[in-house]
């Protein structure tokens, strides 16, 4: 072609719609392009803002390439608002860079002055502010580039402020005096860091949602050596030694030396508990292996058992059922109540066949002899999936401690001893809908009318991944080319059909096969699952869903738990441990909470929003979101354990467990 444009003419033309997002009060934003009339597909490559009829409201200027600029008119009805323009006297005439807040009735906005939004564009110099009901605002602070701030008192709604340097009077910071905040850091530890053993699951087994050898470090506190002081066990990674830290009576902690620790450094601990299970007075440890870096049934996986001298001084116990799981939790709890702590050990995955489900144990304590009984009393733990958590406390009223458990594609699932067997109650709960990718569950009493309610942590709704009940997130899996493993394929809804999250290199890495069929990333871009599979591939695959995302706190009505509402703080990152108390003295108990994840895979990316948050109850029932800079307690690492523990020189205090980081320390202060 002699002449570009000739070619040019051969190129097909795609002309898109725009995107216009509406602020949802919620940190997010919604498309509401189609809503507001934006219906025109072209080449837009330019917008601007300006209130071109006068009518309080701004109006859309779009440029595009080859037709006609588009004037969008905003005809927003029954809002009240406030528009502000700023003019200097010097060079500076549109105010750019002068900066205003406007208190409303308790409501904060700011705004900068800045005409430069869009591609070769500029909108107009003013500042719009909307006031929905109210039809005064309480005052506007303007800070000029210069320096100087002027304030404006009772100002009337549904006008343009057109301010000159001294229309409002001069305006003076006024120091306020914040109460102390609730957590004060300090360090009585002595240095230690949690280590990973360095293991890439995705190098195992490709189509991973995200690793699960990274669940450390577990925590236990209690007084080991009797002296009525609490301590700490900390576990650690495979190749590294765990740490025992005992208090003394200046409230520091030293860390103890225990050769039987030292020698089962090879294991990964990845829950442990501090009960006296063999009666003798003194606080004896379990803990359990995982990591999902060894094969399966490998003998790293053991569970153990540590007998306490009184001292703090632990032996390892050769008489114990031999326990080879991928475990992610252990619990102490007297189902029986024959008066002695026995155990469930939870498997958290099945080392390179996920998401097989791996076993779980019930162990029967007598007077320090454990029994595996699980086939007898629970035999649902041996195929009840991929564990993360457990609690126990009596839901019913029953008199009769009940047994929670959450975990990956699982809903929050409930079993009752009925003195024989447990039986699974979830359906009778209200819960066998509500499948997530659960991290860790607590049980109190939130709203005091006597019975337990349900606060679980989840992945949060910071990612892009959108689930709900009617168009859930689906794992398809089964040994689709017949080489031995398993292919979990995830799959999500787009317009009434399956599509595989998987791209084409990472589905084909797994399953070769599938390389001949998707020759071209374009014909594997629009394929759903039934083109990449056939209904006699996919017939006897196993389907998991994934219903929610959401950390949630449920409230217990007669023995059905309802749904209630947290602040989308809550949702910012995933939850994996909390710990409820009342913190600021109220009467009413309130959630801490913390949690960061690193090891999800590419294109999901990281999980690392958290800072730690604590929500405060109100009288009506409802949680209020407080500033870490206000209540001052930071978890800004991957945070797997929080621990509440008892100081002795009586303060409280949070213990934060770092996967691959230090332990973090947070006195609470007592609220005067």
């Amino acid at each position: 072609f002699p002449d570009i444009t000739e070619l040019l003419n051969y190129l097909p033309e795609k002309r898109t719609l725009n995107y216009l997002f509406i602020n949802n009060q919620k940190l997010g934003f919604v498309n509401m392009a189609s809503e507001a009339g934006m219906t025109q597909a072209d080449f837009s490559n330019g917008s601007a803002l300006a209130d071109l009829d006068g009518d309080g409201d701004l109006d859309l200027i779009v440029n595009n390439l080859e037709s006609p600029a588009y004037i969008y008119r905003n005809d927003v009805t029954g809002e009240h608002w406030l528009q502000i323009e700023a003019r200097e006297k010097k060079e500076n005439t549109f105010g750019i860079g002068t900066s205003v807040d406007v208190f409303t009735q308790g409501m904060h906005q700011h705004g900068i002055i800045n005409t430069n939004k869009g591609f070769l564009s500029g909108s107009e110099p003013l500042l719009q502010f909307g006031l929905g009901e109210f039809l005064s605002v309480d005052s506007i602070i303007l800070l000029w580039p210069e320096g100087s701030k002027e304030i404006m008192l009772n100002v009337k709604a549904d006008q343009r402020i057109i301010w000159h340097p001294g229309s409002g009077i001069p305006y003076k910071e006024h120091p306020i005096t914040k109460p102390a905040p609730l957590f004060e850091k300090s360090n009585p530890f002595p240095v230690w860091t949690h280590q990973e053993n360095i293991f890439v699951d995705f190098k195992r087994e490709r189509l991973l949602p995200y690793m699960i050898s990274a669940d450390g470090p577990c925590m236990s506190v209690g007084d080991v050596n009797g002296d009525k002081l609490d301590d700490v066990y900390v576990g650690n990674g495979s190749g590294f030694s765990k740490a025992l830290f005992v208090q003394n009576q200046k409230s520091n902690f030293i860390l103890s030396d225990n050769p039987a620790f030292i020698k089962d450094s090879t294991y990964e601990d990845c829950g442990s508990v501090l009960k006296d299970f063999d009666g003798d007075g003194d606080l004896d440890l379990v803990v359990v292996s995982g990591g999902s870096s060894f094969n399966l049934n490998d003998v790293h996986y053991m569970t153990r058992f540590y007998i306490n001298d009184g001292k703090g001084v632990f032996t390892r116990s050769p008489d114990f059922p031999i326990i080879r799981t991928n475990a992610g939790a252990v619990i102490a709890f007297d189902f029986d109540q024959d008066g002695d702590d026995d155990l469930i050990i939870a498997g958290r995955s099945t080392p390179g066949r996920y998401p097989e489900s791996p076993r779980s144990y019930l162990l029967r304590n007598d007077k320090g002899k454990f029994k595996d009984i699980t086939h007898d009393v629970f035999p649902e733990l041996e195929n009840i999936g991929m564990i993360t958590d457990m609690e126990t406390g009596d839901l019913d009223g029953d008199h009769h401690a009940e047994i929670v458990f959450v975990g990956d594609w699982l809903p929050i699932s409930i079993f009752s001893y009925d003195g024989k067997k447990f039986v699974n109650k979830t359906a009778s709960f209200g819960l066998d809908k509500s499948t997530g990718w659960w991290k860790c569950i607590s049980l109190a009493d939130m709203d005091d009318d006597g019975d337990l309610d349900i606060i679980a942590g989840n992945t949060g709704l910071n990612t892009r991944l959108v689930t709900n009940e009617q168009n859930p997130i689906t794992l398809i899996t089964k040994d689709f080319d017949g080489n031995g493993s398993l292919d979990p394929i995830m799959a999500f809804y787009f317009k009434g059909q399956l599509y595989p999250f998987a791209e084409r290199d990472d589905i084909i890495g797994q399953i070769p096969a599938l390389k001949k069929k998707f020759n071209r990333y374009g014909i594997y871009s629009t394929a759903t699952i039934g083109d990449i599979f056939t209904k006699s591939e996919l017939s006897g695959s196993t389907s998991l869903t994934l219903n929610t995302l959401e950390t949630v706190y449920l409230v217990n009505e007669n023995k059905k738990f309802i749904a209630h509402v947290l602040p989308v703080q809550a949702q910012l990152s995933p939850v994996y441990d909390m710990i409820i108390e009342d913190f600021d003295h109220n009467g009413k108990k309130d959630i801490l909470m913390a949690g960061n994840f690193n090891y999800a895979e590419t294109e999901t990316g990281e999980e690392d929003a958290g800072t730690g948050t604590l929500l405060l109850q109100n009288t009506d029932g409802s949680f209020s979101y407080i500033p870490n800079m206000e209540h001052g307690f930071w978890a800004q690492g991957e945070v797997r354990e929080l621990k509440e523990i008892q100081m002795a020189n009586g303060n409280k205090a949070i213990l934060t467990g770092n996967n691959q980081g230090p332990l973090e320390y947070h006195i609470i202060r007592k609220v005067k």
